[in-house]
């Protein structure tokens, strides 16, 4: 029996060991979660600091260059531009009626005149359709020009 009660005793041993370990190792993921989350904080603070840095940096870069660029400006000479002379109106239809003569050399007539003023839409509406129209200019057979 001597046997059974030194087995028992080192397995009880071997738990109390387990058990110590176990909070060991968890004291120890403890600390190094900590340290890890204040080393990522102590990261995050110096690169918003760099950041910051840097952001003024360019800034301050960018206003020298803004000054170069103006002063390099001013030294270039800025042609004039000459002003656009004014230009006279062109006259309206309304204000110059052509001549008599001039119309009648293209046709205009005042009975051209008298029956394109009675024109209205139902003129059109009644006009004869395409074929007809063909036949009566003496064109032929008017099924050639549909299509």
């Amino acid at each position: 029996m001597d046997l059974w009660e030194r087995a028992r005793s080192f397995a009880g041993e071997a738990a109390k060991r387990s058990q110590e370990l176990s909070l060991e190792a968890a004291k120890r993921s403890s600390v190094l979660v900590s340290e890890t989350a204040k080393k990522s904080k102590e990261i995050f603070s110096e690169t918003a600091i760099k950041s910051r840095e840097m952001a003024a940096e360019a800034t301050k870069q960018a206003d020298l260059l803004a000054g170069q660029i103006m002063h390099l400006a001013s030294d270039i000479p800025v042609p004039s531009i000459p002003p656009i002379p004014a230009i006279s109106p062109l006259p309206s239809a309304a204000e110059s009626e052509p001549d008599a003569a001039e119309l009648e050399r293209y046709g205009i007539t005042d009975d051209l005149r008298e029956f394109v003023n009675g024109m209205t839409i139902s003129t059109f509406r009644d006009f004869p359709l395409q074929g007809a129209v063909h036949s009566w200019l003496g064109l032929g057979d008017s099924r050639r020009w549909i299509n």
